[in-house]
């Protein structure tokens, strides 16, 4: 008799960002830092339908073109990056869609 093959269920990425905030806290990340991975990780997903691969690589290049400033553009890019990271290291996603460097604040 042969073994039984359990196929597993995707998991959403609300499941993924509690496994990655988990995984944070065990490295020792400052409330702060998880405050910040909160906010900026559900505003990305929130604001769109984000179904498949092609969806979240439109959505960051619509959500890192928005008008902000310098401070808040780096903080985006250093917490998704850091959470799409993650997913590429589940298998979650192919690729880490957070390929470009933060950007310089002006008179700095």
């Amino acid at each position: 008799m042969g073994k039984v093959l359990k196929l597993v269920q995707p998991k959403t990425w609300e499941e993924y960002f509690e496994e990655f905030l988990l995984q944070k806290q065990i490295e020792g990340l400052r409330p702060r830092t998880l405050e910040d991975y909160r906010y900026h990780i559900n505003h990305f997903f929130n604001r769109a339908n984000l179904e498949d691969w092609e969806s979240i690589q439109k959505r960051v290049k619509e959500y890192f073109t928005e008008n902000i400033a310098p401070a808040t553009f780096n903080t985006r890019q250093k917490t998704l990056k850091a959470f799409f990271r993650y997913l590429v290291g589940q298998g979650a996603i192919p690729a880490n869609s957070i390929t470009f460097k933060k950007i310089k604040e002006e008179g700095k």
